[in-house]
């Protein structure tokens, strides 16, 4: 799961002996697996907090929950121009304090009076070459066609 791979884990879940199921540290893996397989960030930091973890999984746990925020921040910068801070907070399972730091820490634009984050439009090297890229193959179809 920590690697990204919710699909593999869910398979692996389901493989996995009885005995193992019935672990309470196993169940709460798996309720957290339940919540990123459908999406539901908002149940997972429920989930993440509610289970005192092991020394032996905290770790593992720790790496899954700083994945998934960052993953989440990444979506927040491509998919918003303009969120509340309250919902940044939310979808990244921290505090308004925490959220208002990853805000400004990433340069997006705060205003205190409306608690409304913007974030400014960001074009990424491998957008561009994504679109060469394709630009290039639709070309060669194109002249594939034409023959």
């Amino acid at each position: 799961m920590a690697c990204g791979k919710t699909c593999e884990a869910r398979f692996v879940w389901k493989r996995m002996p009885l005995e193992l199921k019935e672990d309470a540290e196993a169940g709460a893996v798996h309720r957290l697996l339940q919540t990123l397989w459908t999406r539901n960030y908002n149940q997972f930091y429920v989930e993440l907090d509610s289970f005192a973890w092991t020394s032996a999984t905290a770790s593992m746990v720790a790496r899954l929950a700083s994945k998934t925020r960052e993953d989440m921040l990444v979506l927040v910068e491509r998919a918003f121009s303009v969120v509340s801070l309250q919902e940044l907070a939310t979808m990244t399972g921290t505090s308004l304090e925490a959220a208002k730091n990853v805000a400004t820490g990433k340069g997006w634009e705060l205003s205190n009076e409306t608690g409304m984050v913007t974030i400014p439009e960001t074009k990424s090297k491998e957008q561009e070459g994504l679109k060469l890229d394709l630009l290039e193959h639709l070309s060669e179809y194109v002249s594939i066609l034409s023959e």
